[in-house]
This record gives C-alpha cells, structure tokens and sequence, in this order.
C-alpha cells in the first residue's frame, strides 16, 4: 500500500459539495464508493473515467455529466482510431 501511495502525485479535496453531488449519483444507482468516485472525477474535470463496470457505466450514461465514462479497451480503441 504504501509503494501505491507513494506514487500518488496527488490527493484530491473531499469538499461538501464533491459529498452532495455523491448523493445524488446514488440516487440514480450508483454505488456509494461508485458516486464518490466519480463524483470526485467531475469536480476535478477529468475528461474520462474508466471502469470495468458494466452497472456504473450504464448508470453513468442517465446522468448529466462532461465526464466520459469507458470501458478502458473500448476507450483505447477509439483514441486509436481517432488517430488514423
């Protein structure tokens, strides 16, 4: 854990509103670590998101949110084929 921590450049601000907006996402299925997740990601505007989860990718899709929510294989092969 600790060689996992080190390589961490940097550590995001839980703030009340980053807590609400997880609140929200749970209210349309997220799971609670889920939404905190991503909910952090929006906050911070990232550009994508990826997962493996089918369930939070679904859930994902209904809200109204910038951030991109991928499957990584799915993601990598459009960014490759953006770039032909």
């Amino acid at each position: 854990m600790q060689t996992l921590l080190a390589a961490s450049r940097e550590w995001l601000k839980l703030t009340p509103q980053i807590e609400k907006q997880a609140a929200l996402f749970q209210e349309h299925g997220l799971k609670p670590f889920d939404s905190l997740h991503l909910a952090l990601a929006e906050s911070y505007g990232l550009d994508v998101f990826l997962t493996t989860d089918d369930r939070l990718m679904r859930s994902a899709k209904k809200l109204d949110i910038k951030t991109i929510v991928s499957n990584p294989v799915s993601w990598l092969m459009e960014v490759k084929k953006d770039e032909r």
